[in-house]
C-alpha cells in the first residue's frame, strides 16, 4: 500500500519558504524601484508602459510559483508570494505597503492553479497556469489604485489595447513565473541543493 503524502510543514519547508520569500522580495524590489520608476519617468502618461510594463510583470509572480514548485504543499504558493511582497515592503518598496495587496491576490491566484490538481501536479502545465492566473485579479486592484495608468492605456490604444494590456500581464507570468521558473529551478536542483525535497529526487531520476 502506497503511503499517503503528508502536507504538514517541516522545518526544512519553512526554511525553503523563507529563502524563496527573501530572494523574490529582493527581485520585486529591484523591479519596482530600479526598473519601473525609471521607465515611468520616460513618458508623462505611460504610453510606452502599455507594452513594457505588462511584458515584465511576470517577475512579480515568481514568489508563488517557485515556493510551490519546491515545497509542493498547500499554502506554499500563497505564502511564497505574500511573504515576498512583505520583504519588498520592509526593504523600502516605492509602492509602500500596497504591495501586500498584490502579494495576497497573486499568491491566491497561483495557489488556485495547484489546488485544481489537488497539489499533485507540478509540471510545465500546472506551473504555466500558476504563472498565468495572477495576471487577472490584480487588474481589479490596479484599476482602483492606479486609474491613471489604465486611462492612459485606453487613450493610447483604445479598449482593444486595454484588453491586450491585461492579457500581457498573464502571458508574462506564464513565461517568467511559470515556464522559466520551472526550467531554472530544475537546473539548480541538479547541483544537489534540493536533494531533500521531492523536486531534487525527481530531477535526479531524469538524468
Amino acid at each position: 500500500m502506497q503511503k499517503s503524502k503528508s502536507y504538514r510543514y517541516t522545518s526544512l519547508d519553512v526554511s525553503a519558504l523563507a529563502g524563496v520569500a527573501v530572494i523574490s522580495g529582493v527581485i520585486f524590489l529591484i523591479a519596482s524601484n530600479y526598473v519601473y520608476y525609471p521607465l515611468k519617468g520616460l513618458t508623462p502618461l505611460f504610453p510606452a508602459m502599455s507594452v513594457i510594463w505588462p511584458v515584465m510583470y511576470g517577475a512579480w509572480f515568481i514568489g508563488g510559483t517557485a515556493a510551490a514548485y519546491i515545497i509542493r504543499k498547500p499554502g506554499a504558493a500563497f505564502f511564497g508570494e505574500f511573504l515576498g511582497g512583505l520583504v519588498e515592503a520592509v526593504l523600502g518598496s516605492s509602492f509602500g505597503i500596497s504591495v501586500l495587496i498584490w502579494g495576497a491576490l497573486q499568491g491566491l491566484a497561483s495557489e488556485a492553479a495547484f489546488a485544481i490538481w489537488k497539489y499533485k501536479r507540478y509540471d510545465y502545465v500546472s506551473m504555466s497556469l500558476a504563472g498565468f492566473l495572477p495576471g487577472l485579479p490584480i487588474q481589479i486592484a490596479g484599476w482602483y489604485m492606479f486609474p491613471d495608468l489604465y486611462i492612459a492605456v485606453i487613450d493610447y490604444a483604445g479598449y482593444g489595447g486595454l484588453a491586450a494590456f491585461i492579457l500581457l500581464h498573464s502571458i508574462s507570468g506564464l513565461i517568467i513565473a511559470g515556464i522559466l521558473t520551472k526550467y531554472f529551478i530544475d537546473k539548480i536542483a541538479l547541483t544537489g541543493i534540493f536533494d531533500l525535497f521531492e523536486i531534487g529526487k525527481e530531477v535526479k531520476k531524469k538524468i
